[in-house]
C-alpha cells in the first residue's frame, strides 16, 4: 500500500501541523503557496510540500519580526534557489556522463 502524501487540505494543515488559520490565509494571499483546488465544500487543497514554505514562513515573520510582503520575496528567491541548486545538479550529471562516454 502506498502512503504517499499527494494533496493537503487547509483543515488539515490546522490539524496536524498545528498551523494557525491566519496564518495559511496570509501565506495565500501573499502568494507564498497556492492551493491546487477547492474541495466540494470550498475548502482549499493544497500540495505537501505547502506545509514547508508555510512553516519556512511563518518563522521568519515571527522569529525575524519580517512583514509579510518581505516574507512573500524571501521564500521567492528562496524557491528560485532551490530550482537552481536541482537544475545544477541536473546538469552537473549529464556533464559526467557525457565526460565518461569519452
Amino acid at each position: 500500500m502506498n502512503d504517499t502524501l499527494t494533496s493537503i487540505t487547509y483543515s488539515e494543515l490546522c490539524q496536524i501541523e498545528g498551523l494557525k488559520g491566519e496564518l495559511i490565509i496570509a501565506s495565500v494571499e501573499y502568494g507564498i503557496v497556492k492551493p491546487i483546488q477547492r474541495a466540494q465544500d470550498k475548502e482549499w487543497i493544497f500540495e505537501p510540500g505547502s506545509v514547508y514554505w508555510i512553516k519556512k514562513a511563518s518563522r521568519l515573520h515571527t522569529d525575524l519580526e519580517i512583514d509579510w510582503v518581505a516574507v512573500s520575496m524571501v521564500i521567492e528567491l528562496l524557491k528560485h534557489n532551490a530550482e537552481l541548486k536541482k537544475e545544477n545538479a541536473r546538469i552537473k550529471r549529464l556533464l559526467k556522463r557525457f565526460m565518461e562516454s569519452d
